[in-house]
């Protein structure tokens, strides 16, 4: 298991801190890691099919490059 802590920022988005790496990433970005067994690449973000921020449902997640 990962050694980290996952909290809430005050814009009501979920985070991760990677202790081992220190180093925040956003929670969608971390389960589809997670998910997938790989490190994205910078230029990939996890988008909300249904447009929530909030809605972190692994179904609901998909990679696109920036800018898509």
């Amino acid at each position: 298991m990962d050694d980290i802590s996952i909290y809430t920022n005050k814009d009501g988005r979920t985070r991760v801190y990677l202790k081992d790496k220190k180093k925040v990433i956003s929670y969608p970005r971390y389960l589809i890691e997670k998910e997938l067994g790989i490190t994205l690449d910078s230029k990939e973000e996890i988008h909300h099919k249904d447009g929530n921020p909030l809605n972190n449902d692994i179904s609901n997640l998909e990679i696109r490059l920036h800018g898509e």
